[in-house]
């Protein structure tokens, strides 16, 4: 399984129990999250933070398929504007004792990314 955690939430989860599932937080009011939530192999509703109203909590369903067909425009719009949400409403994280700078310069750095890449395959 592969994650990516923003401030003790997934964010982003693929290739659960060896299966190409794509688990995406969402924003709350996100148009198509009923009928996601009704087709979703699993869906994940974190807890609220304190002083964090339970409305704006993002939800992360699974659904079964590829990055491709299930990563709509909309459905990627919806993650990164949740994403964001989470990146600004907390300052730090309880796992930093787990931050790998390697791998975080590889995300935020495209030249450094290339040469990782580059260097690796």
């Amino acid at each position: 399984m592969l994650k990516v955690i923003v401030n003790r939430r997934d964010v982003l989860i693929g290739l659960e129990g060896g299966k190409p599932i794509i688990g995406f937080m969402l924003e709350p009011d996100f148009e198509e999250l009923p009928e996601l939530i009704k087709i979703a192999t699993r869906v994940w509703y974190p807890k609220p933070f304190r002083k964090e109203l339970k409305e704006k909590v993002p939800c992360l369903p699974h659904l079964l398929g590829s990055p491709q067909e299930v990563l709509t425009p909309e459905r990627k719009k919806s993650w990164k504007k949740a994403v964001l949400y989470e990146l600004s409403s907390r300052k730090a994280s309880s796992y930093r004792r787990h931050h790998q700078p390697v791998v975080y310069e590889s995300v935020v750095n495209l030249e450094y990314r290339t040469l990782v890449l580059d260097a690796a395959f």
